[in-house]
């Protein structure tokens, strides 16, 4: 990708491009931050409150996961954070607060499920952060394998029972069985003979 393949897909001059941004690092600076910018305020307006801590986990993981197939801003943002670090100093900085807040995210809403006992005792938040995102962005990466939203709609429910058994003690029934009607709701794909 060059400033100019970027100028000519958005109408713009090769000199307005570099105009606007600076350079091809600035660009994808301004990529991160409008990408950061996007899903901050999806996750705001999915903000809910009165649900316990896993099934507020369950929702954030289900509200990115959703996002996925709503267009492709958040795959791309995905793709950049799970990326290699860039090599470009201010790039590096833009990708790594941008992870930090998905990770902070993560860890207030593991904070939260302790705090309320719905989640198992040997919940490590420091192990299970990475492993969480990790989950998130490995799908968004796959995203595009996908052949069709049903075979999507699957792997994400899939993915929220997982999350649910790996961190959801079994004992605690009302909370897990919210979580898996949570991924029940999720249409499961047609199948084909």
């Amino acid at each position: 990708m060059t400033c100019e393949d970027v100028g000519k897909l958005a109408g713009y001059s090769r000199g307005q491009t570099y105009q606007r941004f600076g350079s091809k690092e600035g660009l994808l600076i301004a990529a991160v931050e409008r990408l950061r910018a996007y899903r901050r305020e999806c996750v705001k307006q999915d903000a809910q409150r009165g649900k316990s801590g896993i099934e507020e986990l369950i929702d954030y993981c289900g509200l990115h996961l959703g996002a996925l197939t709503k267009g492709p801003e958040m795959a791309a943002y995905f793709g950049v954070l799970s990326g290699p670090v860039p090599s470009k100093q201010k790039l590096r900085q833009a990708v790594d607060a941008a992870r930090a807040e998905i990770f902070e995210e993560i860890s207030l809403l593991l904070a939260q499920a302790r705090r309320d006992d719905t989640v198992q005792d040997g919940v490590d938040i420091e192990r299970d952060v990475p492993m969480i995102f990790g989950l998130m962005s490995g799908i968004a990466l796959q995203y595009r394998q996908f052949r069709s939203a049903g075979d999507f709609r699957q792997v994400r429910r899939d993915a929220e029972v997982f999350l649910c058994n790996a961190i959801s003690p079994t004992s605690k029934s009302s909370s897990q069985g919210r979580v898996l009607e949570l991924a029940a709701s999720v249409p499961k794909p047609a199948t084909t003979q």
